[in-house]
């Protein structure tokens, strides 16, 4: 229910500022235009389906192969991971519309992607560093001593940060520079990596394979994008 009050007020709110500050909007079926866009969100659409795939999959191997009670402690770990992408979300959110006003000066482009680049590594490295140190603090002080085991992934996991930080703006570089097949294309190898990886790491090593193999894909991801940037 607040999902839904949040989001209606959300919808309302972004409706008054069209009104006011651009348009009033109208409502007709414009079947070319439906069909353009379909055409060009396609891609996002599937990325984020693939993302949404691999970025679960672990856990229900997990919970198949090795019990829910690893589940619920890999899941301690992970979900501390994922509050920290909030970080890397809003700001390239925030810098979005400046890389697409930029699309066509190159110079300027490069500029705002190589001091991001800058600024999201140069932040996201305390984070690591500080997390892999505390990390059986950080577990004990969230969740009690039941969840000891979650250190061990929490220490795998965190190697992640640095990399998605960087994930994220290149991603966003690639769909700007209207290279969003790119995006869907590596986010489908990283699917068929996670899985594959997992397949093999989780039966022997549990949620610390799932950790590895969750560090693997998002430096494919990143490697991958970074070479489609360098061409």
């Amino acid at each position: 229910m607040m999902y839904l009050i949040v989001a209606i007020v959300n919808l309302i709110y972004c409706i008054h500022i069209m009104r006011v500050k651009f348009m009033k909007p109208t409502f007709k079926l414009d079947i070319s235009l439906c069909k353009y866009f379909i055409k060009e969100a396609f891609p996002f659409v599937l990325s984020e389906l693939l993302v949404i795939i691999y970025f679960n999959t672990d856990s229900i191997m997990l919970s198949m192969i090795s019990g829910n009670e690893y589940v619920g402690w890999y899941n301690a770990s992970y979900n501390l991971i994922f509050a920290l992408l909030s970080i890397p979300t809003i700001y390239t959110a925030s810098i979005l519309p400046s890389m697409s006003k930029n699309f066509k000066n190159i110079n300027n482009l490069r500029l705002i992607y190589e001091s991001s680049f800058k600024f999201l590594f140069s932040m996201s490295l305390p984070i690591f560093i500080i997390t892999f140190i505390f990390a059986d603090q950080i577990i004990l002080m969230m969740y009690g001593n039941e969840y000891i085991p979650s250190i061990g992934a929490l220490k795998i996991l965190i190697f992640v940060i640095p990399i998605i930080f960087l994930s994220y703006l290149s991603g966003n570089l690639l769909s700007v520079s209207n290279k969003q097949k790119y995006v869907c294309n590596i986010v489908m190898a990283n699917a068929i990596f996670n899985i594959v990886l997992n397949f093999f790491l989780i039966p022997k090593f549990h949620m610390l394979g799932a950790s590895i193999s969750t560090v693997l894909t998002e430096l494919l991801g990143l490697m991958l994008m970074t070479y489609y940037i360098s061409k």
